[in-house]
């Protein structure tokens, strides 16, 4: 019989590095996932995940069980370092604002950029909310994504209806 994740939890908490082995087995690949949602590099991508796992050992005291399942403390912390990783991507995105808009003024032709990047820009473009909520949208339901977010699921609705009608005026007028 498959013992309970919170029997796991339990013994990694008083460093039971068996135990952590296990939890990084059963989670380390739905990690990687999330994280890959806002970190295109995959070898940054990695790095993420890894310090993910490396503070869940080194603060596995804080985590409480009656107050959130091990799934979203695990991802919460997933989403900070993420969140660290794309304020850190700002000037690289600047970056690309920067390209884009030169190559519009050139008058370059449209379609040598793809879709995916064009809204991949106008994703990078949006806050960092916005931004959470519009990549969280295609694998977490609102219940999930407002655990994940620290914040109502009413909140959430509403970035995410803010978030889909800036995107909508951001890739208005440009040929997809």
């Amino acid at each position: 019989m498959e013992e309970k994740i919170e029997n796991v939890v339990a013994r990694m908490q008083q460093g039971d590095l068996k135990a952590f082995e296990k939890l990084l087995h059963l989670f380390s690949p739905q990690v990687l996932s999330f994280i890959k949602k806002y970190i295109k590099n995959a070898s940054d991508a990695d790095d993420i995940c890894q310090e993910t796992f490396i503070r869940v050992f080194r603060y596995r005291l804080s985590y409480k069980s009656r107050q959130a399942k091990f799934k979203t403390w695990l991802l919460r912390i997933a989403m900070n370092l993420v969140t660290n990783a794309l304020k850190k991507q700002q000037k690289e995105i600047q970056h690309l604002r920067n390209y884009h808009q030169q190559r519009e003024r050139q008058d370059v032709a449209h379609d040598q950029t793809s879709t995916a990047e064009v809204l991949e820009i106008a994703i990078g473009e949006l806050s960092l909310k916005h931004q959470h909520v519009i990549r969280l949208s295609t694998d977490y339901s609102i219940e999930d994504m407002a655990e994940i977010l620290k914040c109502p699921p009413g909140t959430v609705k509403s970035r995410l209806f803010h978030a889909r009608a800036l995107l909508y005026d951001k890739l208005k007028g440009k040929d997809l």
